[in-house]
């Protein structure tokens, strides 16, 4: 366009920004975008001096670089995953090496250079501006400053012009969300951007995008030791005390790159003195984060940037995963954290504050639930605490319901309507819990010290059937102990009756050698508040369990004693199924002091008596073995077999599979004493024995199949 100077002279010019060629046709001028300039950029942050086991990303970048040839719109790798696993630094490695070797090798990489730009340098509130960005790409790519555009639309505009004849790498280093690098995108269409973010990319905000997706996972442990030994130092060699030291540091990392490599430099500082020392200081805070705060190296800023990305409810439920004594927890608990709302957990899962840890169950590492628990405040734990023990009880006592019909004194193991959607199965009870075995340790802990103590002796009830069947003996007798501490703070003495009785019958049922007196003193303990204050109800089941004692050290006539104290003890009590187990224990006590006339007639009155209650079809199968037993011993075959015919209607394969195989073992036994063919009972026996996972079972059929000898009574 032709202007007047200062002097008054007409001169030839363009005024504005033109990535091209200008040809003058006297008084028409003609604008081709065509010719690049001369200054080629080559921004990105310094690459980490090792990778350990990232091949598969830089593959998938490789890959991402082949395909981009005759494409329509740039490519955009998003590389995604959690805090400090490492996405800089791997892209940051990809692209100095790949550059380096097109360099040697005499070839262009990406003709139009490399841009970098950190998208969320100083978090989530100080984003930097898109068109600040724009200013410092195109300052690199040979834009005078004075020259650039105003608004952010028309300064990308001026980008994608830029860029438009060559390909170009971009790198946007910590990207919030999709829409933030829309502005950012080059010209031409054999480029590619490579974006790394905390953020899953969502659908919806894709949109036209050209995008593809990796996801990065966190190292595991050997590779951990491999890049910790790295930031040591090649020439290191450890004792076998430090790489015990090691180990355990290295444990408390996560699998996170960034936190090997600052634990490794914290561990070679000279102030320490060695791996050691800084392995007793990582024990001492019980947490690495916590220990490298007191380094001065605070990761917080860092946490902060995801934290502050949630919304109220989020963020309430992040933080009550930092109260959760457990780093992994039940999908249907987050829910239930979050009202119900399945769109937190997801939220959680993008911004990778939550990850996937097998059917049903998510997870918080390390580094992440000790943030979070350093976020919640006193308000946040004692209302935690309330819903973590109101829900864990409820699926505990849910549990025992599947279990047993048994008398408890804690009223949510009495609300049978509120219990009954909890489960479907019996085994999807008893598999929940199993799961659940170190939560339920904590968050029983958690009740006992922030004062919930009648929920303590609650769940030492509900948890009664669970340790038995599972053989769960240290949980069993710490949650009983944490009990009867729980129920001194309780003005009902009754309650303190119960937390006695249930943790001797932890003992008595282990029964190790450190048992026995345990037992016994915490029955007698039981025995004198139930006879002071006068319940009934719990001097029976006192006296029961001392009678299945004596059982257990063989003392059949005390233990009849004790038992018939027992059911003396329930005189004008309604506690109808009680009165069954007594009748049937005292069956096992004649069984085993050699009166087998008084067992039978003691089973077939506990069989009457169940037969009066609902659902007890697997304890009147039970009676019918018992009483089949007793009758072999006195050589009433024929009476022996009709029994066990009954009990094996009882005794299904699922519900009670070790009493069908004894019943099967006896049945087979009948059999041949009635000159009949044992096989098919002793191999059906076997087969159950087997799923069952019970070696002594699996023996005694085998010997009885090899050998013909009889099963041990």
């Amino acid at each position: 366009m032709d202007k007047v100077n200062s002097s008054g002279d007409v001169t030839n010019s363009v005024g504005a920004v033109y990535d091209g060629t200008l040809q003058q046709m006297r008084d028409q001028h003609h604008h081709y975008y065509a010719t690049a300039p001369a200054v080629i950029p080559r921004m990105q942050p310094t690459a980490p001096a090792t990778l350990v086991n990232r091949g598969a990303l830089l593959d998938w970048l490789d890959q991402q670089k082949e395909d981009l040839h005759e494409r329509r719109a740039p490519r955009v790798a998003w590389v995604t995953g959690g805090v400090f696993v490492g996405k800089t630094g791997a892209v940051s490695h990809w692209i100095a090496d790949r550059e380096r070797a097109a360099e040697r090798e005499g070839r262009d990489w990406f003709p139009r250079g490399t841009l970098y730009a950190p998208l969320s340098p100083r978090g989530l509130h100080h984003l930097p501006e898109p068109g600040d960005i724009l200013a410092t790409f195109l300052r690199e790519l040979g834009v005078r400053a004075e020259e650039f555009p105003n608004s952010l639309e028309e300064r990308a505009s001026c980008f994608r012009s830029r860029t438009r004849q060559q390909p170009v790498l971009v790198f946007l280093d910590g990207a919030v969300s999709q829409q933030s690098i829309r502005h950012l995108l080059p010209g031409h269409p054999e480029s590619l951007v490579v974006v790394t973010s905390r953020d899953e990319p969502l659908a919806w905000q894709v949109g036209d995008l050209d995008l593809s997706t990796y996801r990065m996972a966190r190292l595991e442990e050997d590779f951990c030791t491999e890049l910790f030994l790295h930031t040591l130092g090649p020439s290191t060699h450890l004792t076998e005390e430090e790489r015990e030291a090691m180990r355990a540091v290295i444990s408390q990392c996560e699998g996170l790159p960034q936190m090997v490599k600052m634990a490794g430099a914290c561990a070679s500082a000279a102030y320490y003195g060695g791996i050691v020392p800084f392995s007793r200081e990582v024990e001492r805070h019980r947490s690495m984060l916590r220990a490298l705060e007191e380094e001065d190296i605070s990761l917080d800023p860092q946490l902060d940037l995801s934290y502050e990305r949630l919304d109220a409810l989020s963020a309430s439920v992040f933080r009550a995963l930092g109260v959760h004594p457990g780093q992994e927890v039940p999908h249907d608990l987050v829910r239930h954290l979050a009202d119900g709302r399945n769109q937190v957990a997801r939220g959680l899962l993008r911004l990778h504050l939550l990850e996937e840890a097998g059917t049903d169950r998510y997870r918080l590492n390390a580094v992440l639930h000790d943030y979070a628990s350093s976020l919640a405040t006193e308000e946040d734990r004692t209302r935690v605490v309330a819903v973590l023990v109101r829900w864990y009880l409820s699926r505990v006592a849910a549990t025992e319901r599947w279990l047993s019909q048994r008398w408890c004194l804690g009223p949510t193991l009495r609300e049978k309507e509120k219990l009954s959607g909890i489960f479907e199965s019996r085994e999807q009870a008893l598999g929940a819990l199993e799961a659940d075995r170190d939560n339920l340790a904590g968050v029983i802990e958690l009740a006992h010290d922030n004062g919930h103590f009648h929920s303590v002796v609650e769940f030492a009830e509900g948890l009664r059937g669970f340790c038995e069947r599972r053989q769960q003996h240290g949980l069993w007798i710490r949650v009983g102990g944490l009990a009867v501490s729980a129920a001194e703070h309780i003005s009902d003495r009754l309650w303190l009756a119960r937390a006695h009785f249930e943790l001797a019958f932890a003992h008595g049922n282990r029964w190790l050698e450190e048992d026995r007196e345990a037992a016994y003193h915490h029955y007698q303990r039981s025995l004198e508040i139930a006879e002071r204050i006068g319940h009934a109800r719990t001097r029976s089941s006192v006296l029961e369990g001392l009678g299945l004692l004596a059982l257990k050290e063989d003392d059949p006539a005390r233990a009849q004693t004790l038992l018939t104290e027992a059911e003396d003890a329930l005189e004008g009590v309604d506690h109808a199924r009680g009165r069954a187990l007594l009748s049937l224990h005292r069956g096992t006590a004649a069984l085993r002091g050699r009166d087998p006339e008084r067992a039978a007639a003691l089973y077939q009155e506990a069989r009457a008596r169940f037969a009066e209650l609902r659902g007890e079809d697997y304890n009147q199968g039970k009676c019918q073995l018992r009483y089949a037993q007793a009758r072999l011993e006195q050589g009433q075959v024929e009476e022996a077999l009709t029994a066990l015919d009954g009990a094996l209607e009882r005794l299904s394969p699922r519900a009670a599979g070790m009493d069908r195989a004894k019943a099967l073992c006896e049945q087979g036994r009948a059999l041949r004493l009635l000159g009949r063919d044992p096989q098919e009972s002793w191999t059906s026996a076997l087969v159950l024995y087997q799923g069952l996972r019970s070696e002594v079972g699996v023996s005694e059929v085998r010997a009885l199949l090899d050998e013909g000898d009889q099963p041990e009574r």
